[in-house]
């Protein structure tokens, strides 16, 4: 299926997510470029040490990549429980993996 085939099989529905995605891109990018504290970075930038966050960049693309998933089962009209409770610990599971990963990093206290 080429591209054309893709474009001609859309219905209003697909349209109208796909606008919605490109405006909230857009006003990302304007409110990154203005004067204001909002800066992008921060979503995948550890705060303390301004470095890259494995945290932060997995669970960006955890909610990313599980939401195109989400919104593509849901339009084809097969999403079912497990699938959305998969969803739902795809991205908060990362939070969890971060605090059980610090937990075991942490010397003991004597």
């Amino acid at each position: 299926m080429n591209l054309i085939e893709l474009v001609t099989h859309w219905n209003y529905s697909d349209i109208l997510i796909i606008c919605a995605i490109i405006f909230f891109i857009y006003v990302l990018g304007v409110w990154h470029v203005d004067d204001t504290k909002f800066d992008l970075r921060c979503i995948i930038i550890e705060d303390r040490t301004g470095k890259v966050s494995l945290h932060k960049l997995g669970q960006v693309s955890a909610l990313f990549v599980s939401s195109i998933i989400i919104w593509y089962e849901t339009v084809n009209g097969r999403l079912t429980d497990w699938l959305f409770t998969g969803y739902m610990i795809s991205w908060a599971g990362t939070s969890l993996a971060k605090r059980w990963i610090d937990k075991s990093t942490t010397p003991p206290t004597i």
